[in-house]
């Protein structure tokens, strides 16, 4: 574990995970009066403001302060939290004035953050070391989203952003659309997609100029089909005329090729989850691995590790849909257990007692999932042979097929001579040998090189789980002497 900047920082094989500053959390806490045993937690950040009866009335100066000094620590800290995001940004629209209905917001947000602790997770899977190594670069995603007229007073609408740059969650960020209310839907998917665009353009850009990372053209999803009929366009039409130029900036990115445009469902669209608020608890929860975000609570990690099916372990993922977006992944179960034994080993720094239950679950993980790669490896490489000595023994029938073959002879007008030549040829054919079947050189090799050859495919290897089995070895072995 690493402190930098206020923010721990725990790393895997393939994973670093990000622990925001506490400090933020507990100063808000403190200003609501929520850090006794007696606070109740709850699993909805922000909920509509409700301005009947006492809601409408303002703060006091001292209670507006307070108001104030809370959200700023909220929003230090939805840098880091992303799930925090729109509730946040709900606050801070109204710190100016702030309402009894707002401080009611501010409570909800601060009983949110008693559910338990939650890290921002960077995550790289074996298909971004293949792409990275082989040339053709990361792939560069965004995904936009907005919702018409939200804000019941203004009538103005929300737009997110999420970019994904491979596996990873590069920036999540929405903002309330400035300047006139959108007129229609598509008008607010519009400003949203054109400001998707931007960030995309600037991502694309920073990777390529200033970090020398190769990427490839830069995709933009969103769930409007007017809004992406609209970005195919060129020019405002009829009905959009009263839009500002920057917002037509995807179409130009489009027509120059700059990017490229398609549609995805609203249900798989993670930029939907902060453009309101939340339905329910379980709505969050299914939302916060697209958000690049994983729960440090005990119990969920637990859940998720006794739960295969839950967890997506990116040794055995496969692109069935190629056409599609590689969706982030939050964690693999290793990485996961890895995450589980370092929390329980800090925690037990005082109590000797503490963090057994997690350091075995940490070992029972790292063997089954050893095992479980180390036969499906096995498997594979049983099954290549096969299809290359199938392949070899069709070759070789072809090949005999081709010399058993007569082959044609012209006839000539009988002669004198036409006796004596013909025994000659035939005493010469009985003395003919048939030519050895040859086989080209890359066929040549025998099983056991094929099945140590670098230069098959990762299957067919056994490197890979080689040092999956050292590293989780050598895991266990620096586990148990640390707890003696």
């Amino acid at each position: 574990m690493v402190e930098v900047l206020g923010r721990r920082k725990l790393r895997s094989e393939g994973m670093i995970a990000t622990i925001p500053d506490n400090k933020h959390c507990e100063n808000i806490l403190r200003v609501l009066s929520l850090e006794g045993k007696d606070a109740k937690a709850h699993g909805l950040p922000s909920r509509p403001r409700d301005k009947t009866g006492t809601g409408a009335d303002e703060l006091s100066p001292e209670q507006a302060s307070k108001y104030r000094e809370a959200t700023g620590s909220a929003i230090y800290l939805s840098l880091d939290r992303r799930d925090l995001q729109f509730a946040v940004k709900e606050l801070a629209r109204h710190m100016a004035v702030p309402l009894q209905c707002d401080w009611q917001a501010l409570k909800q947000l601060g009983r949110y953050l008693l559910s338990g602790e939650m890290a921002r997770v960077t995550l790289v899977s074996d298909e971004d070391r293949a792409d990275y190594n082989s040339g053709r670069g990361l792939s560069l995603v965004a995904y936009s989203d907005s919702d018409w007229a939200g804000c019941p007073e203004t009538r103005r609408s929300t737009d997110c952003v999420c970019i994904n740059i491979g596996s990873s969650v590069l920036q999540v960020g929405c903002q309330t659309q400035p300047g006139l209310p959108a007129t229609s839907s598509s008008d607010a998917e519009l400003r949203g997609m054109s400001r998707a665009a931007r960030e995309l353009y600037f991502v694309a850009q920073l990777a390529a100029i200033d970090f020398a990372i190769p990427v490839q053209t830069p995709s933009l999803f969103a769930d409007s089909s007017v809004g992406l009929a609209i970005s195919r366009k060129l020019g405002p039409g009829n009905k959009l005329r009263h839009l500002e130029v920057c917002y037509f900036l995807v179409q130009e990115m489009v027509r120059r090729k700059l990017t490229k445009t398609y549609k995805c469902k609203g249900t798989a669209n993670p930029a939907n989850f902060l453009t309101k608020h939340a339905a329910s608890p379980a709505a969050v929860q299914e939302a916060l691995p697209a958000l690049g975000m994983i729960s440090l609570n005990e119990v969920s990690l637990q859940a998720a590790l006794r739960d295969a099916r839950l967890v997506k372990v990116s040794a055995f993922r496969k692109l069935i849909t190629p056409w599609k977006p590689r969706r982030a992944a939050a964690a693999t179960a290793l990485q996961l257990s890895c995450i589980s034994a370092t929390l329980s080993k800090a925690a037990a720094a005082t109590n000797d007692d503490e963090g057994d239950d997690s350091f075995w679950l940490y070992v029972f993980a790292a063997l089954a999932v050893g095992l479980t790669y180390f036969f499906w490896s096995v498997s594979r490489t049983q099954q290549n042979l096969q299809e290359t000595l199938q392949q070899l023994l069709q070759q070789q029938q072809q090949q005999q097929q081709q010399q058993a073959e007569p082959t044609p002879t012209t006839v000539a007008a009988p002669t004198a001579a036409a006796p004596a030549a013909a025994t000659a040829a035939s005493e010469a054919a009985a003395t003919v040998t048939p030519a050895p079947i040859t086989t080209p050189a890359s066929e040549a090799r025998t099983f056991s090189d094929r099945a140590t050859d670098t230069r098959a495919s990762p299957a067919t290897r056994y490197s890979r789980p080689r040092r999956f089995w050292l590293y989780a070895i050598s895991s266990v072995i620096r586990q148990l002497r640390r707890r003696r």
